[in-house]
C-alpha cells in the first residue's frame, strides 16, 4: 500500500520486522552486515535455516523424511526439482535485480564447484538459478552463497516470489521519485512472513519506475507505479495480470491509494515491534558513483560496431555525465569467468551497481560517459559486448528441456537456432530491429512468448508411433512503453527444427509489405493473422518418417529422438 508520507529520517536499523519474521532482535541474525542499504542486501541472511537445510535434505535422503513434506520444505529456501532425477536447481532472489561485485564472485566460487554446467542463469523475473545440483550439495551451495549476502529464500513454492522491478529505477528522465526504497521495503516485509509461506498459489509483485513500465506491471498480480497527488508520493496498484494458460492483463484497482493512515490508526499497529521506516531501503548511489577517470579511450578502427552498441545498449542517466550500459546475456547465461569478468567492471567502472532485467540481461549503473567506450572493450574480452540489446536479435527463452519438469521442448536449443538465423540475415532495418523473438517451453509462459512480437510455445505432433517436436506461434505481443498486450495464437504448429525458417518469412514479409514507417504490430493488425499463417502454411505440413527427414525428429540441442517427457511441476505443491 502507499505511504501517505515517506520523507522521514533513515533509520539506523533494519533488523525487525512483523510477527513471525525472525530478525536480529532474537539474536538470530548472524550476518547483520547484509542488511546494509546497498542493492543485493535486502534480504536478511538467517545461518540458521542453512543448518536447517542440510539436517532435513539428510533426513530425507536417508529416507527418514517423506517426500511431499520434504518438498514444501526445500521449495521455501529456493530448492527445485529437476526433470532430471537426483538433481535441483537452485533459484536466488535478486530483488529489484540488485547485485554487487562480491556476490557475483561469489556465484562464480559456487558454480565452479557444485555446479556441473559451470555456468548460471538469469531468468525472466531477474533471479540467477544454477541447474544439475546434486541435493547433497545443494546445502553448502546455499550456506556459501549466503556467505555472500544471497539468498534463495521462498525462491520457489506457494510463496511471495522475487520482487521484480525497473533496473534502471532512481536513473531515469521523468521519474517522480525512485521506488527503489518501497519495493525495498516490500521485499523485507514480506520475507518469511507466515502469511506468505504456504499461499494457495505462488504471488508475483512488480514495481515500475515510471509510466514506461519497463517492470511489464501488467503481466503480475499486484503491481505499484509512482504517483504524486498534492505533493504526496504514492502509487497506482494494479492487480490480478497473468500468463500461462490464462492470460489476463493486470486491470488498476486504485489509481492512488488514500487507506495508508486509517489502516496505521488501527489497534493491530500497537502490536508491532517495527516501524516502516525500518525497512525502507535507502542507498545513495550518486554519492558512491565513480569519479572521472583519469585517462579515457576511444575507438580504434571499431567505430560502427562501437556505434552500434552505444545506440542500443547504452543510455544517458538523468544524473549528467552518467549512462547505464546494458550487458546482453545470450540465452542469459553466465560462465564463472563472466562472473568475475563483471564483477570487476562494476568495481573499476560503475561503483559496484548493477542490475538484472527482465530480458535475461544485466544493466550497469552509474557509468562515467568518458569510460563507456573501456567497459565496452571489457566486455568484449569476455564475450558479452554484443550490441542490440533488447532488439530482434536479443532472444529470450527459458530453460524448457534442459531442466524443467513440465517442459516440452528444448527452447534454450531454439533460441540459440534462431539468435543464428537473425544475425546471418544481417538486419539493418530500424524498424525490424525493434521486433522481439520470444519462447517458452511449454504453454505456461516463463519465457514470455504472450507478449513478443513474434512469440512460440513448445508442443508437439504425433506422426504415426513418433513424436516431432513443435511450436505454436504467436503474433503481435507487446510490452514497451506501458502498451502490454497478448500476441494472437495462429493456427498453425510448426516442427521445431522449421522455425527459423518461419521467422526469417515474417521478417521478410513485414520488410516488402509495410506501409512507410509501419511498425510491426501495426502491420499485423492492419493485414491479419491469416496473412502470417498464409506464409509458412508449407512449413505447417506433416513431415514423414523416413531417412531423410530423421531430423524433424530430434529437438534442437539435442541428438536422441523426441519424446515428450513431462513430470508433475512443483510450483503448485
Amino acid at each position: 500500500m502507499e505511504r501517505a508520507s515517506v520523507d522521514r529520517p533513515k533509520s539506523e536499523s533494519a533488523t525487525s520486522g512483523p510477527p513471525g519474521w525472525v530478525g536480529a532482535r532474537e539474536g538470530s541474525l548472524e550476518n547483520p552486515e547484509v542488511l546494509k542499504d546497498v542493492p543485493g542486501h535486502i534480504i536478511p541472511i538467517l545461518q540458521r535455516e542453512f543448518d536447517d537445510f542440510d539436517t532435513e535434505s539428510t533426513r530425507f535422503l536417508k529416507g527418514e523424511l517423506e517426500g511431499d513434506e520434504f518438498i514444501k520444505f526445500r521449495l521455501k529456501q529456493g530448492v527445485y526439482g529437476q526433470r532430471q532425477p537426483d538433481v535441483q536447481m537452485i533459484r536466488v532472489k535478486l530483488p529489484l535485480g540488485g547485485v554487487t561485485p562480491d556476490q557475483l564472485d561469489a556465484f562464480a566460487a559456487g558454480i565452479e564447484k557444485y555446479v556441473p554446467l559451470r555456468k548460471g542463469h538469469i531468468t525472466t523475473r531477474q533471479n540467477i538459478q544454477m541447474h544439475h545440483v546434486p541435493l547433497d550439495d545443494a546445502a553448502e551451495l546455499i550456506r556459501e552463497l549466503g556467505d555472500g549476502g544471497l539468498s534463495s529464500r521462498e525462491g520457489c513454492g506457494n510463496t511471495m516470489r522475487n520482487v521484480t522491478g525497473d533496473p534502471r529505477a532512481g536513473t531515469l528522465e521523468g521519474e517522480l521519485f525512485d521506488i527503489t526504497p518501497y519495493a525495498g521495503a516490500y521485499v523485507r516485509y514480506f520475507v518469511r512472513h507466515p502469511t506468505t509461506q504456504t499461499m494457495p498459489r505462488k504471488f508475483k509483485t512488480a514495481f515500475a519506475a515510471t509510466d514506461e513500465d519497463n517492470a511489464i506491471t501488467k503481466i503480475h498480480d499486484l503491481a505499484f507505479l509512482p504517483r504524486v497527488r498534492d505533493g504526496v508520493r504514492g502509487v497506482e496498484v494494479r492487480v490480478g495480470g497473468g500468463t500461462s494458460i490464462m492470460p489476463r492483463l493486470a486491470p488498476t484497482l486504485y489509481e492512488f491509494v488514500e487507506l495508508v493512515e486509517e489502516e496505521l490508526g488501527g489497534d493491530w499497529v500497537s502490536e508491532r515491534d517495527f516501524t516502516l521506516d525500518e525497512l525502507l531501503f535507502e542507498d545513495d548511489e550518486e554519492a558512491n558513483a565513480p569519479a572521472k577517470p583519469d585517462a579515457t579511450g576511444s575507438p580504434n578502427g571499431d567505430l560502427k560496431e562501437y556505434d552500434h552498441f552505444v545506440e542500443t545498449n547504452v543510455r544517458p542517466q538523468r544524473q549528467r555525465g552518467f549512462s547505464t550500459v546494458e550487458v546482453k546475456v545470450p540465452r542469459g547465461d553466465l560462465t564463472t569467468e563472466q562472473f568475475r569478468g563483471l564483477a570487476q567492471i562494476m568495481r573499476e567502472y560503475t561503483g559496484g551497481y548493477a542490475r538484472t532485467t527482465v530480458h535475461q540481461n544485466l544493466i550497469l549503473r552509474w557509468v562515467r560517459d568518458e569510460s563507456v567506450y573501456q567497459v565496452w572493450q571489457r566486455l568484449r574480452a569476455l564475450e558479452l559486448g554484443g550490441a542490440g540489446a533488447d532488439e530482434i536479435t536479443d532472444v529470450v527463452s527459458c530453460p524448457g528441456t534442459d531442466s524443467c519438469k513440465l517442459g516440452i521442448t528444448s527452447s534454450m536449443g531454439l533460441n540459440e537456432a534462431i539468435h543464428e538465423r537473425l544475425v546471418q540475415m544481417e538486419i539493418d532495418d530500424e524498424l525490424t530491429r525493434r521486433i522481439h523473438v520470444k519462447m517458452s517451453g511449454c504453454p505456461n509462459g516463463c519465457g514470455q512468448h504472450h507478449i513478443a512480437n513474434i512469440g512460440f510455445y513448445g508442443a508437439s505432433i504425433k506422426v504415426g508411433d513418433r513424436t516431432v517436436p513443435a511450436y505454436i506461434p504467436h503474433i503481435g505481443g507487446a510490452y514497451e512503453g506501458g502498451d502490454v498486450r497478448y500476441g494472437q495464437r495462429l493456427k498453425a504448429r510448426l516442427p521445431a527444427k522449421r522455425i527459423p525458417e518461419a521467422v526469417e518469412r515474417w521478417v521478410r514479409y513485414y520488410e516488402s509489405e509495410r506501409r512507410d514507417g509501419e511498425e510491426f504490430n501495426a502491420f499485423a493488425d492492419r493485414v491479419g493473422t491469416k496473412e502470417f499463417e498464409a506464409q509458412i502454411k508449407d512449413l505447417t505440413m506433416p513431415v514423414e518418417f523416413n531417412l531423410e527427414n530423421m531430423n524433424y525428429f530430434v529437438d534442437w540441442a539435442r541428438s536422441g529422438p523426441f519424446e515428450v517427457i513431462r513430470g508433475e511441476g512443483e510450483c503448485a505443491v
